[in-house]
Order: structure tokens, then sequence, then C-alpha cells
């Protein structure tokens, strides 16, 4: 016997259940198996922040925390880390050589 799955959000069904216990969903007698059609949830915005005060670090976090919902995502989230980095460093370099006291 076959185990019986949620259409919805693919989750592990008694076979005398009449709705999911996890998502509410009516179960129809078609739902014995399980088709991998529920819908991934694509990570939020919210991790841009990250990048964003933690430079390349936080890209880096950001890249291996999203890559496998959203690859175009976890790029650009490295992208934004290593270009912070950089502008930080090059504002670093310039005021850092104003602070240094003259002779």
């Amino acid at each position: 016997m076959s185990a019986k799955f949620c259409s919805k959000c693919g989750t592990a069904l008694i076979d005398s259940s009449i709705f999911c216990s996890k998502c509410g969903a009516s179960v129809t007698q078609g739902d014995t198996e399980f088709k991998g059609s529920f819908s991934k949830k694509d990570p939020t915005e919210w991790w841009y922040i990250v990048p964003i005060f933690f430079g390349f670090i936080g890209g880096l976090i950001m890249y291996f925390m999203v890559k496998e919902d959203n690859k175009k995502m976890a790029n650009e989230g490295l992208v934004i880390g290593i270009v912070l980095s950089f502008i930080g460093l090059i504002v670093l370099s310039i005021f850092g050589f104003m602070l240094i006291p003259r002779l």
C-alpha cells in the first residue's frame, strides 16, 4: 500500500484523513501519491540587509543560506557584499590618511 500525501503541501496523511493536518486542504480520493506540485517558498527580500551591514562576510552568509531557493538572489547578495566591502576600504583609506597626525 502506498503512502498518502497532501496534494497542496506534501505532508504525509493518515489513510482515513479527510483534511490535511498541516494546511487544512481537503483530501480527495486521488491524493494517494505526492507529485511534488506544491510551491516552494522564495526567500524574503530581508536577506539583502545581511550583506549591507556585514559586507563580504554577510554576502557569503546570504549566498549559502539562499542559494538552494533562489540562485539569482544569492549571487546578488554576494556581489553587494563584495562591492560594499571595497567601498568601505576606499573610504577608510581616504579618511584614514586624514586622521594620521602630521609632524
